[in-house]
């Protein structure tokens, strides 16, 4: 089997301003628990933040029975875009929200996700039923009062009562950022993000900078959620440059689909294309029925429901499931946030299973050999965490 010595993972995270500095922590305390489940010794180095703004990144050491890696993890960066979005004003907000449901509506996309994934369809409906409830409930107070204390007093009632929710439950439950990240769609799949555009740019040199430098055994890039989507277009750019470029791309907890159904999401469509024919890279992606946030037996490249592939099919669809990652006392805490559940994909597990998200970041074994074995490191490494043979 191919030992990886030394790996280079680029991730490129999804709609949310997580800071280097909180992926930093994260990272730090999943490499802790991945180290005791598979018995392992593991260690990070500090975090270094590149003043460019494009990067962040850090090291980490894991030793096994009979292996060790050394793994060069850089983040992707554009939670500064997003955290400029989320800092906008609300009246603002709720104005973008209406303009992006009657896009998502009128285009028909909101039906083909009904089509596609039912409970994707719910995840696009749900901030726009939130503030549906909030207004309903903001209406069944101001209306007695406009009753009672006339017009202007219920009105203001009203308003005032649905500003608390908005603020509170609203909050809680990440209405904002989820009306932004539907309006960021909307912009993106519109072309009317050109400083998106020019960030993927400058990421794009990022990755061949670190091709062309031939440190590392493989370059693993990782889209996750929305960035699965961000990540096509940055290898789609990144192939105009150099046709042979040798990268593996693992995309999770993926929407694809929800941009390459939307009318206007031609580029996106092609740049899934043209990832899926490059002879150099391999393109695999896991898919878990217990995700909400993405679509369950839906081809990234095809866009149409798909239960089974045909061997050397690309990309590599491989199934996972949440539920087989955790503990099962943690999946029952977990199984109703959906969010968490999301996230899981970068995450360390409790247990050994088909996925697992850090021994495709610091594991000896090779992207293709993980990838092409259906058991996946639950099948290619002892409770120690020493190489099986190959099954």
């Amino acid at each position: 089997m191919n030992r990886v010595a030394r790996r280079t993972l680029l991730h490129l995270g999804g709609y949310d301003p997580v800071r280097p500095e909180d992926q930093h922590r994260l990272f730090g305390r999943e490499l802790a628990r991945y180290a005791r489940t598979w018995g392992l010794t593991a260690s990070a180095s500090a975090l270094t933040v590149e003043p460019d703004g494009l990067t962040a990144g850090w090291t980490a050491e894991t030793t096994g029975p009979d292996w060790k890696t050394h793994t060069t993890y850089r983040v992707l960066r554009w939670d500064d875009l997003v955290a400029a979005d989320m800092a906008r004003a609300t009246p603002g907000r709720l104005a973008r929200a209406l303009v992006t449901l009657a896009d998502f509506a009128g285009t028909g996309t909101a039906l083909r996700y009904v089509r596609a994934s039912w409970p994707y369809a719910l995840f696009f409906c749900f901030p726009f039923a939130a503030l549906a409830l909030f207004a309903a409930v903001a209406g069944a107070v101001g209306v007695p009062v406009a009753t009672k204390a006339g017009v202007p007093a219920g009105a203001a009632a009203g308003v005032a009562l649905f500003v608390v929710l908005y603020a509170t439950v609203g909050r809680h439950w990440r209405v904002a950022q989820a009306l932004d990240d539907w309006d960021f769609a909307r912009g993106y799949v519109r072309g009317h993000r050109p400083e998106v555009g020019a960030r993927i740019e400058k990421l794009a040199e990022v990755l061949l900078a670190e091709a062309r430098a031939g440190a590392a055994d493989e370059i693993v890039l990782v889209g996750h959620s929305f960035g699965a989507t961000l990540a096509l277009e940055l290898l789609a750019r990144a192939l105009d440059r150099e046709p042979g470029l040798r990268v593996r791309l693992l995309t999770v907890g993926a929407t694809i689909p929800k941009l390459g159904l939307h009318p206007r999401g031609a580029r996106v469509r092609a740049c899934a294309a043209r990832v899926a024919a490059a002879p150099g890279l391999a393109w695999a992606e896991y898919q878990a029925c217990d995700d909400p946030i993405s679509f369950y037996k839906v081809d990234p490249l095809s866009l149409r429901r798909q239960r089974t592939y045909e061997p050397g099919s690309r990309p590599m669809v491989r199934r996972a499931h949440v539920r087989e990652m955790l503990a099962p006392e943690t999946y029952r805490r977990f199984r109703h946030r959906w969010v968490r559940l999301h996230y899981q994909f970068l995450m360390a597990n409790d247990q050994p299973a088909r996925y697992d998200f850090f021994m495709f970041a610091c594991g000896p074994l090779s992207f293709d050999q993980i990838v092409a074995t259906p058991g996946g490191p639950a099948a290619l490494f002892a409770a120690d965490g020493s190489v099986r043979a190959a099954p």
